[in-house]
């Protein structure tokens, strides 16, 4: 994942069109689905610079920003 500073940012590909942006944040990062929800819930995930609900289902080419990490993480 490309970093700018402490946030990690990359554009969701075509295999991971319509999956919930909670399910491809814990793919790409490693984090449990718990750790990426808790993440959500405080705003702490962009979708094309806005905050995005865990359930949030994603399309090819939207900017997914995560911006927190999990607690402790």
């Amino acid at each position: 994942l490309p970093v700018a500073g402490d946030e990690l940012a990359w554009t969701v590909p075509e295999a991971l069109a319509g999956e919930r942006v909670d399910r491809v944040v814990a793919l790409e990062t490693g984090w449990s689905r718990s750790e990426v929800q808790a993440v959500a819930a405080e705003g702490g995930i962009l979708v094309d610079g806005r905050p995005a609900a865990k359930s949030l289902r994603l399309a090819v080419g939207q900017q997914v920003v995560v911006v927190r990490r999990p607690e402790g993480g």
